[in-house]
């Protein structure tokens, strides 16, 4: 399969190789990513996808299968399964880096979780009580930004 020149810069970004990348495609193993993904990676942004949160978005047997991929995990036959929160909050947003899942929410006592697996969480305080809305990791960091407060970004290594 031949591909597209977005298809190719995903599959150098990922280091994989243009044919077998192709095949994924071409057979459903993988999908493509938004194009807003890769030139937020390709930007100079200080917040921006990591090649983890791409390699997710391409893979659906990977098991953290974003939504905005059209339906899910569990629309592409792989089942979910429920797991406790480490506490009742509204979660906002979940990424993984560095063998570590980071959740942030905009409410609760403690607006940060965290697993190493995806299924035990531990709740962890937040650098402020602010309505966290997104969390990302890069370059060896956690950052996470919030609709309001006085200071409106967070990092953990």
């Amino acid at each position: 399969m031949r591909l597209s020149n977005f298809a190719l810069r995903v599959a150098l970004i990922l280091g994989l190789s243009p044919s077998a990348f192709g095949n994924a495609l071409a057979d459903g193993r993988a999908v493509l990513p938004p194009k807003w993904m890769i030139e937020a990676y390709l930007s100079d942004a200080v917040v921006k996808p990591s090649r983890d949160d791409i390699a997710r978005a391409i893979i659906p047997g990977l098991g953290m299968v974003p939504a905005f991929l059209g339906g899910g995990a569990a629309a592409a036959g792989y089942p979910w399964t429920a797991r406790s929160a480490a506490e009742a909050n509204t979660w906002y947003a979940v990424t993984y880096g560095n063998g570590l899942f980071v959740a942030v929410a905009n409410n609760g006592t403690n607006r940060v979780m965290t697993s190493p697996d995806g299924v035990t969480w531990t709740a962890r305080s937040a650098a402020q009580a602010n309505l966290w809305s997104a969390v990302t990791y890069g370059n060896g960091l956690f950052v996470a930004v919030a609709y309001s407060g006085t200071n409106r970004v967070m990092t953990a290594p």
